[in-house]
C-alpha cells in the first residue's frame, strides 16, 4: 500500500516582496523597511488575525527585463520631448546619477560608471524616480504603459 502524496494549500493572498535593510539599533538587529506605506498596504491585504509566513532572503533582485524595456521607451519618451538622442540621455543619466568616483588609467582621467543591469529593482526604481525629478517628465503609469504608442 503506497501513501499518496500530501496536498499543499496554496496561499489564498500573496503579497508583492518589499525590501529593507537589517540595522543595529541598541546592539540588537532591527528591520528597517525602506517604503513603510507599501509595507503598509501589503499588511491591508491580509485580514485581522490572519496567520502568514513571512521569510527573509538577502539576495537582491536584479532589475527586470520588463523594468528595462521600460527605461528604453522612457528615454524614447524624453527624446521625443527634449530633441536630445536616447544616447544622449542614458550617457547623461548613468554619469549624472551611477557615478562611482573618478579614477586613473593609463595617466588618463576617468569616470567609472556603474552600469544599469547591476542594479537591483529597488535601485532601478530610484533611478527612474532621479530620472523624472530632473527632466520633468512623468515616468507613465503602468496602465499607461503600452510599447506601440512611443
Amino acid at each position: 500500500m503506497t501513501k499518496s502524496p500530501k496536498k499543499t494549500k496554496k496561499p489564498l493572498t500573496t503579497s508583492q516582496p518589499f525590501a529593507g535593510i537589517i540595522k543595529l539599533v541598541d546592539g540588537k538587529k532591527k528591520l528597517k523597511i525602506n517604503s513603510p506605506q507599501f509595507y503598509q498596504a501589503q499588511l491591508e491585504m491580509f485580514p485581522v488575525n490572519t496567520p502568514i509566513t513571512l521569510w527573509l532572503d538577502s539576495h537582491k533582485l536584479k532589475r527586470s527585463a520588463q523594468q528595462n524595456s521600460f527605461y528604453h521607451l522612457y528615454k524614447q519618451m524624453i527624446a521625443n520631448e527634449t530633441g536630445n538622442s536616447v544616447d544622449e540621455l542614458h550617457a547623461l543619466f548613468k554619469g549624472k546619477f551611477l557615478s562611482q568616483g573618478i579614477t586613473e588609467v593609463l595617466g588618463e582621467k576617468v569616470r567609472v560608471v556603474k552600469s544599469t543591469t547591476e542594479l537591483t529593482k529597488l535601485e532601478f526604481g530610484e533611478f527612474l524616480e532621479r530620472i523624472e525629478a530632473l527632466v520633468d517628465i512623468s515616468i507613465p503609469s503602468t496602465e499607461e504603459y503600452n510599447p506601440t504608442q512611443w
